[in-house]
């Protein structure tokens, strides 16, 4: 689980880093008309690159809290995929949220990964709970013939 969180944080920020934030910036700078001059300062820039990968790094963890919460029994893989309309809503919802800039590109550029990430979690959460049913059935089973469990 380790390993998967730390690539996933580490895919989050270098979507962030190299795709959404030039994006973002150029739309930025495009705003300034012929009176503004953009004066941005260092460390204004790095606070802002660092915000926006501490961010797409941390919604790319929602795949080990939803299989982390599949794995204690809260949440069934068929709630999961009964929820799917609604994700879709919800990941475009954070996604406009948390990406500046022109609500489409941006958007999309982390919406459509977080959407992926979702149904990867729901796929991993069904092994999750065939693992489970399959280990219950054995415990049951051994019960049934009088082992000691």
């Amino acid at each position: 689980m380790l390993f998967a969180a730390t690539v996933l944080f580490a895919a989050g920020v270098a979507l962030a880093y190299f795709l959404v934030l030039p994006m973002t910036l150029k739309f930025l700078f495009g705003l300034e008309a012929q009176s503004l001059t953009p004066m941005i300062t260092v460390s204004e820039y790095f606070g802002f690159v660092t915000s926006m990968c501490l961010a797409f790094g941390g919604v790319f963890e929602v795949p080990i809290l939803i299989v982390g919460l599949s794995a204690l029994g809260i949440v069934s893989p068929q709630a999961l995929a009964k929820f799917r309309r609604y994700a879709i809503v919800l990941t475009y919802a954070a996604a406009a949220i948390i990406t500046p800039g022109d609500l489409f590109t941006t958007t999309i550029a982390l919406a459509i990964p977080l959407y992926l990430l979702y149904e990867l979690s729901v796929a991993v959460a069904y092994l999750i709970h065939r693992k489970r049913a399959r280990r219950d059935a054995e415990l049951e089973a051994e019960r049934s013939a009088g082992l000691p469990a």
